[in-house]
């Protein structure tokens, strides 16, 4: 697959997330312009977090898999939290197969559970926020 307009992955803003969807065969020069779109878009936007969907391809080998590993580790050097989500049974088993390294890897079965997923976090973090700041104010007195 070619590497012009039509074989990028658009990567768009959705409250303080990038959502990255691939719909095209990841090709070393999709990968390439991938990455730097991404990383550009990170360093723009200060994102928490960069959930990567991949529920538009129907293969994904070795080589592929690792191009976004190395993508990902570098958004999280820059500080954001990344998601991988919508693997297809058949692309899991064949990563598991190919022992592929996924120590580390987040997953999630859509975006919107990806989003779901930080915005529980997000709820927790500031519940015990509160309460430590709440138990701050009675030792006060």
């Amino acid at each position: 697959m070619s590497s012009g307009s039509g074989g990028r992955i658009a990567v768009h803003a959705f409250e303080d997330f990038l959502i990255g969807s691939i719909q095209v065969e990841l090709s070393d020069a999709v990968a390439a312009q991938f990455r730097d779109d991404l990383l550009d878009a990170v360093h723009g936007s200060g994102a928490r977090a960069v959930i990567i969907d991949a529920s538009g391809l129907d293969v994904m080998d070795l080589h592929e898999f690792e191009h976004l590993r190395r993508t990902f580790r570098m958004a999280e050097i820059m500080g954001t939290r990344t998601f991988l989500v919508g693997l297809s049974p058949g692309i899991v088993a064949a990563l598991v197969t190919l022992d592929a390294d996924t120590d580390g890897l987040e997953t999630a079965l859509s975006v919107e559970h990806a989003i779901d997923l930080l915005h529980a976090e997000e709820d927790s973090f500031s519940e015990a926020r509160m309460s430590t700041v709440a138990g701050e104010d009675d030792d006060v007195g």
